[in-house]
């Protein structure tokens, strides 16, 4: 993530930390469910 462009736009960082929470959460699903990565 650029830190630049977030401190420049909150309303986007917010989004783009919201959407980065969901990316992990589905990446760590997808760990478990495989049990290989």
């Amino acid at each position: 993530m650029n830190m630049l462009n977030n401190n420049c736009n909150p309303k986007k960082n917010g989004h783009a930390i919201a959407a980065f929470k969901k990316q992990k959460k589905r990446y760590r699903s997808n760990k478990s469910k495989k049990g290989l990565l």
